[in-house]
Formats: structure tokens, sequence, C-alpha cells
């Protein structure tokens, strides 16, 4: 009985840590950026894909001015619902915290209310009919209750989506934006070093720490929402 009661505190605790929402949305990540070939999208399963490419430098056409960092929450019809530009502080803050816009003047709610409304209860926001922000480019809390401008976008093997497509189609759905440079090799740093000279290896491993880094919207994402223990 006792060792049955340490098993059950042990899992309590452990779901607690990683397990903490209740009501989970459809989950896409968006990298603003060309697809990493070292990037092993496997390491996180509950999210979906997606890669912008840009032309000369630029967004493709019809792309508001998104930023690594920035989650976008969306209702059943595609229309923006809330959002945060640092979604990887309102996961270290769940739930107590959140930092999610809930309407046109700017005031909170908690990510965890956002789900129960729009996952358990199935509710929907009413589409605005004119979109009345000074800056049509940059996202702000103007565009919450509108459907945002769309754009195309690509998956793992190059198949051509639209953003509009993404955002609807699931009760709530969170679309997460992310960027690594193309570049830039994050597997290396985990190899030996043996046949590498000092200087070499040095910059492997930075540059596995600097993915690892940039992943950890992600990674805080996976814990948080879906339960998942990202330190091993």
């Amino acid at each position: 009985m006792k060792k049955l009661a340490i098993i059950l505190f042990f899992a309590f605790f452990i779901s607690n840590l990683f397990g903490q929402i209740k009501h989970k949305p459809k989950v896409i990540a968006i990298f603003l950026s060309p697809k990493n070939e070292s990037f092993d999208t496997a390491r996180f399963p509950d999210i979906d894909f997606y890669y912008v490419k840009k032309i000369k430098y630029k967004n493709p056409k019809g792309m508001l001015n998104y930023k690594a960092g920035q989650a976008l929450a969306f209702d059943k019809n595609g229309v923006l619902i809330s959002f945060t530009n640092i979604i990887g502080s309102d996961m270290d803050n769940y739930p107590e915290g959140g930092n999610f816009f809930t309407n046109k003047r700017g005031e909170f709610t908690k990510f965890s209310d956002l789900t129960k409304d729009y996952i358990k209860k199935g509710k929907v926001m009413k589409e605005g009919k004119k979109f009345k922000g000074k800056d049509p480019n940059v996202l702000s809390t103007k565009y919450i209750s509108f459907k945002l401008p769309d754009f195309k976008l690509y998956t793992e093997n190059d198949t051509e989506v639209s953003f509009a497509e993404l955002t609807k189609g699931n009760p709530m759905t969170l679309i997460v934006f992310a960027y690594l440079d193309s570049d830039i090799d994050g597997t290396k740093g985990t190899e030996s070093g043996e046949s590498k000279t000092g200087k070499q290896y040095l910059k492997d491993v930075n540059h596995t720490l600097f993915i690892e880094k940039e992943l950890s919207d992600l990674k805080k994402i996976e814990e948080v929402i879906f339960g998942r223990d990202m330190r091993l």
C-alpha cells in the first residue's frame, strides 16, 4: 500500500509538472525561414510544421510582419480570437499567469480560459465587418475578431498550403511563429570531437546550443500543453 501511494504521488507530480492544460488545441508551428535540414520534427510529435519561402528577402505577398515568439489563437472558422507576443513566457507562467490579448482594448486572459471557452464550450468568435487598424501590415489587437490576410506556406515535402486553410477546422488552433537559420547544422555539436580541432568543436557546440535556444518555445508548448518531458 505504501509503495502504491508513492507511485501515485509521483504520477500526480509529473502530470502537474508536464500536463497542465486539459483542453488541447491544434498546434501549428510556422518557421519564418526555409527548412533547416538538421531539424528533426519528430522531436515534437504534437506540432505540425510549415515553412515560409521568402522572395528576395521579403515576406510572401499578403503576409503580416510576424515575429518569432508570437502565437495566434483561432476559432473553428479561422477567426482570430487572441494572440500573444511572448508565447514562451506565457507557458512559463501557466496557469497563474497569461499574456494572451482577449479584445481590442488590450486586456489579457489566461490561456486555459481560452481553451475552456473554445474547445470545451464550443464558443465561436463573432466575425468583424470592417478592419479599422492604422497599419494593416502589423499584427495588433485591431485584428481580433477578423480573419487574417492569407499567404502561401510549404510543408516539409514542399507542398503548397494556404495560411487561411491552417487556421480553421478545429475548435481552437494555436499557430506559433519560430525561426531557425537554415544554414546552421544543429546536430554536429552532439558528435564526438575526436576528429575535430578545438575551434571547430566549439563552433559546432555553439551552433547546437543556439538551435536549442531557438526551439525553447516549442519545447515549452510540448511540456505544458501535451505533457511531454522535453528534458530528455
